[in-house]
């Protein structure tokens, strides 16, 4: 992001630089280069900072996965016929995946001045992990945590992008929403 940040300077404070006129003879707009700007700040970047700033709670919430596993391995309790207990399938960097998709959706719901339709993305997400997030206590902290810092760094993102260095008026009104109540006939 410094580097980014660095560039970006460059190009708005330094017109001598030469890089604004050679944009602007791409015949690209601003607009373009601001939405190119957003969609790399919040891909692989805020990936990247999950990783990193919240290693501690994905090795918690993996411990915790195995310590259930073993447990459910060693009583039986849970299959009664003796059979071994499998583990269901996950994918390696499937969680990152849904974090890039949440983004872009949150950026494009921020876009278009659907506000409601971000809490029925989260909604729709934690009803998808809600078996793993009401038996491992670490792994919902941890989704908790991602799911939050990741709504955070799109909303900052488009923010910083669209009111600070490219104001353009991207955002139209709101779409109302009507909710049908029966009236009283007269």
């Amino acid at each position: 992001m410094l580097h980014l940040l660095v560039l970006v300077l460059l190009a708005h404070f330094s017109p001598e630089a030469g890089l604004r006129p050679w944009l602007a003879t791409l015949g690209i707009s601003n607009t373009f280069w601001a939405w190119a700007a957003l969609l790399l700040l919040i891909l692989k970047p805020v990936n990247v900072s999950v990783d990193i700033l919240f290693e501690k709670y994905a090795l918690a919430a993996k411990e915790e996965s195995s310590r259930q596993d073993q447990k459910k391995n060693s009583t039986g309790a849970e299959n009664p016929a003796s059979e071994p207990v499998v583990k269901p399938l996950e994918v390696e960097g499937a969680g990152a995946w849904v974090g890039t998709l949440e983004r872009l959706i949150t950026v494009l719901f921020a876009s278009l001045g659907q506000y409601a339709a971000m809490g029925l993305l989260m909604a729709a997400k934690s009803m998808a992990r809600y078996d793993k997030i009401s038996k491992g206590p670490a792994f919902a902290e941890y989704y908790l945590i991602g799911t939050l810092f990741s709504l955070l760094m799109a909303i900052a993102a488009y923010l910083v992008i669209f009111k600070l260095i490219a104001p353009v008026p991207v955002v139209p009104d709101p779409t109302p929403i009507l909710i049908i109540t029966p009236t009283p006939l007269p």
